[in-house]
């Protein structure tokens, strides 16, 4: 169910008492599941309650996610994913564990992509996507179970 975010205001015309409504209705970025609480969030922070009469295609977080966390830590991620045309469509799912590190599950592949705090992102992604380009270029899709970023300037792959 998308939220609708109203405004209504007198237009200044005095001759019949118009008043103007503006409706803008709020698009969910990603969909939080599993936290015991379901919920959407839009670009701009704000909660959108679940409805089961309406499923956006967004990116889907599971694990442990409060509002907060998600506003904080997960929504600069996330709208930083959802801006990118490369990354919008690799990266399909989120799990956030207790202490708060992610793990990502990409579309094209098998692995399981270990991304750790969602600080730095820019450049975990920036990493990644060399590896993505530059280090499967020949192949490698297949071999890997996990491709672990979460350290800087390194990136660790564990094969099948």
């Amino acid at each position: 169910m998308k939220m609708l975010h109203t405004n209504v205001f007198d237009n200044g015309v005095k001759s019949f008492g118009a008043l103007v409504v503006r409706i803008k209705q709020r698009e969910p970025v990603f969909r939080v599941v599993g936290s015991g609480r379901a919920f959407y969030m839009d670009k701009f922070g704000k909660v959108i309650d679940w409805s089961p009469r309406y499923t956006p295609r967004v990116l889907i977080v599971g694990g442990v996610v409060s509002a907060d966390f998600a506003r904080k830590k997960l929504l600069p991620l996330i709208n930083f994913i959802n801006d990118d045309a490369f990354w919008s469509a690799q990266i399909d799912q989120i799990y956030v564990n207790a202490v708060g590190e992610l793990s990502m599950i990409p579309r094209v592949g098998e692995q399981l992509i270990l991304f750790g705090e969602p600080e730095d992102f820019q450049i975990k992604f920036r990493n990644l996507k060399a590896l993505y380009t530059d280090g499967f270029r020949n192949g490698g899709w297949s071999i890997y179970k996990t491709i672990n970023v979460e350290f800087r300037n390194q990136i660790v792959c564990t094969k099948k």
